[in-house]
């Protein structure tokens, strides 16, 4: 899909509404005015996300582990990438608010993983491709032949016993492991896209699908972590059903993208990227929840975002000189 190529727009384009990626496309699916917003114009926070900071630096330092092992040794340095990176955004002064999201916390937390998940190394090895191990991946994979969508996997696994291949993903989160967690990912964009791109990089007879590795940081210090792994397995049935609504919602997308095209400041509401109500209060609530209320026609506001907010769009994409990078 471009949307790009001879398309005359009436605000300012970006390369980045090329790249569709999971994230994107889960945004799209839950409100397509917020969409908008985030990647069509790439209006984001002035101020760092410390859930996604946070989060950045935790995949840093399980790469680490999953490469070196979960020795003390590898631990220490596990967690000195951690704050190496943690600490670029959010210096000690802001810990006690972020708590239980610490440097700190996070060395405990790491402690007790590699602790409870000592026999990983007897079960399972990271798969390499070309002598480059599969950690922190990225690529883009065709859907249908049209349509493509960008990846990011954070390990690809084997089972010693057995051969199979798995994507080990790691998600963090404050609290506790709740039902709602866990039947947000089955039938997820991201959980379907990294199993179609196993099924295209391994033999589909190999691949059993995604594991999500939750990793729960909680308030209370007499039990202060969580952790489950939640192995999601596809069916060939289950696949083609994800794979006709993922193309469903991207055909929608390249329709708003169209829409927007011809899009004019004198028009009194703009009929592309419509809004979903019942979105806005989700996660921490929308931070776009106020200019929707404001303005029928965000197209007249496009050239400049509000104040606290800056230009900054998303891309999913890793260089070439960075990761190991596929296009399938």
């Amino acid at each position: 899909m471009d949307v790009l190529t001879d398309h005359n727009y009436p605000i300012p384009t970006d390369e980045t509404w090329n790249v569709t990626d999971s994230t994107k496309l889960q945004q799209y699916m839950d409100c397509p005015r917020e969409f908008f917003f985030n990647y069509v114009l790439g209006w984001r926070p002035d101020r760092p996300n410390n859930h996604l900071h946070f989060g950045a630096a935790v995949h840093i330092a399980m790469e680490h582990i999953l490469l070196n092992g979960y020795s003390d040794e590898s631990i220490i340095d596990a967690w000195m990438k951690f704050n190496q990176y943690y600490r670029l955004e959010f210096d000690e002064a802001t810990d006690e608010i972020f708590n239980p999201k610490t440097p700190d916390r996070f060395l405990s937390m790491i402690k007790q993983y590699c602790s409870i998940y000592a026999g990983d190394f007897n079960k399972y090895r990271v798969m390499t491709i070309n002598g480059k191990p599969l950690t922190e991946i990225s690529g883009v994979v065709s859907i249908d032949g049209y349509y493509d969508i960008y990846f990011k996997m954070d390990s690809v696994l084997q089972r010693l016993n057995d051969g199979k291949i798995f994507s080990l993903e790691h998600k963090t989160k404050g609290g506790t492991f709740s039902r709602q967690w866990r039947d947000d990912f089955p039938l997820g964009v991201q959980v379907g896209t990294y199993t179609h791109a196993l099924y295209c990089l391994f033999n589909p007879e190999d691949v059993l699908g995604v594991t999500i590795n939750g990793l729960a940081f909680k308030k209370t210090k007499a039990h202060m972590f969580e952790f489950e792994r939640l192995p999601i397995w596809k069916t060939q049935s289950q696949m083609q059903a994800w794979q006709v609504n993922t193309v469903t919602w991207l055909k929608q997308m390249e329709d708003d993208y169209a829409k927007l095209e011809y899009a004019k400041d004198s028009d009194e509401v703009m009929t592309a990227f419509p809004m979903n109500p019942r979105s806005c209060t989700k996660y921490f609530g929308c931070p776009y929840h106020d200019y929707c209320l404001a303005w029928a026609n965000p197209v007249r506001e496009a050239f400049q975002p509000p104040m606290g907010l800056k230009v900054d769009f998303w891309d999913s994409r890793i260089s070439d000189d960075e990761k190991l990078t596929f296009k399938l």
